[in-house]
């Protein structure tokens, strides 16, 4: 099976915790990990802010569950028919 290229990084694997880790096994691994990782402190805290918020880490987890449907790199649009025929019966 080809691997399916996301759009955000895994941050799970970031904060080096499962996925069906708590809450505060999450703001443990954080914390420990902004102490001894100060130079990736920008990278932890977007993984905090996704994974340390409810709403935020359930969309989250849809998303990486949910693969990307015949898209080409991220920024590039999709060809217009392709887009028109969704609403149109040519």
């Amino acid at each position: 099976m080809a691997s399916v290229s996301r759009l955000r990084p895994d941050y799970y694997g970031i904060l080096g915790v499962e996925r069906g880790a708590s809450y505060r096994e999450i703001e443990a691994a954080y914390w420990r990990l902004a102490r001894e990782k100060r130079e990736q402190l920008p990278l932890l805290n977007q993984a905090w802010e996704v994974l340390g918020n409810a709403m935020r880490r359930a969309a989250y987890n849809d998303e990486q569950d949910t693969p990307r449907a015949k898209a080409g790199p991220p920024g590039k649009p999709e060809p217009r028919a392709s887009r028109l025929g969704m609403y149109f019966d040519w």
